[in-house]
């Protein structure tokens, strides 16, 4: 399920950038930001009046401090947020205009796939039983997801609400993982990058700490045992967030899985393009 939570809930993210690039570009003029940053996770608290710091340091649990900092700086600055990491008049207005945009976006990628409505019953028996099978802490960003007013009419928006609170349970999976194999975040952040041959790596978290545990040579090239142990956390990040869709038959989780890989994650023409 992972890898279509993944690029169904992103979706919303990068297409506008192809199908909406004037908006874009408008909203960025008026509210003086390059992107929408951090407001993109903060916007359903936002809608709902739930914000604080906590909630946004584990939106952003994987990115380096300076950056995390430099965006709140930057939001401060634009008058979206305040000091104390809630949003000001102006950033409830943008949030609400951001709403908007991703609705529309999902309506123009989804309105014409009759299985999105097929989508909506199970998966929000999935994400009504994540209160209960996950109460501990680390998975206090799930839950506060898995509580938020729901998008109404049910209809496309309300799936992607319902996948983006299964990817979020996902990644408070994978914090815990983390933290269960001794990994920092910004250790982790690298030792995937190093995982996926990535030229350039962008964290800047040193390599020390992953050297001297034999995950990557000195030069910072991925060893095997690396390898295993990375593959070894995805694994039992995956088995620990799929207990969630445990609520489901297995019946009904392949016509789930069936349906989520209908559903593009780009419009067809500016693939084309």
């Amino acid at each position: 399920m992972a890898p279509h939570v993944d690029r169904l809930v992103l979706a919303v993210h990068r297409q506008p950038r192809v199908s909406h690039a004037a908006e874009i570009a408008a909203w960025r003029d008026d509210v003086g930001l390059d992107a929408p940053g951090l407001l993109i996770n903060l916007r359903p608290f936002i809608n709902d009046g739930i914000e604080s710091a906590d909630l946004l340091e584990r939106l952003h649990r994987y990115e380096p401090p300076v950056v995390r900092a430099e965006s709140i700086a930057a939001a401060i600055a634009a008058g979206v947020i305040t000091d104390q990491v809630t949003a000001t008049p102006r950033g409830v207005e943008f949030a609400a205009r951001l709403t908007e945009l991703q609705r529309t976006t999902i309506n123009e990628l989804w309105a014409g796939h009759h299985g999105v409505f097929d989508l909506i019953e199970p998966l929000t028996t999935v994400v009504d039983a994540i209160p209960d099978r996950y109460p501990t802490e680390p998975f206090t960003l799930a839950r506060a997801f898995a509580v938020l007013d729901r998008p109404k009419p049910p209809g496309p928006y309300l799936v992607h609400h319902l996948l983006t609170v299964l990817r979020y349970l996902r990644a408070d999976a994978h914090s815990e993982v983390l933290a269960e194999a001794e990994l920092t975040p910004g250790e982790a952040a690298r030792l995937d990058e190093e995982w996926r041959e990535l030229e350039g790596p962008s964290h800047p978290e040193p390599l020390e700490e992953l050297a001297l545990r034999g995950f990557v040579t000195q030069d910072g090239e991925l060893t095997d045992e690396g390898r295993k142990y990375r593959e070894a956390i995805e694994h039992e990040t995956n088995s620990l967030a799929a207990t969630a869709w445990d609520a489901l038959d297995a019946g009904q989780r392949h016509a789930v899985l069936a349906l989520l890989a209908e559903l593009p994650d780009h419009e067809a023409e500016h693939a084309a393009g």
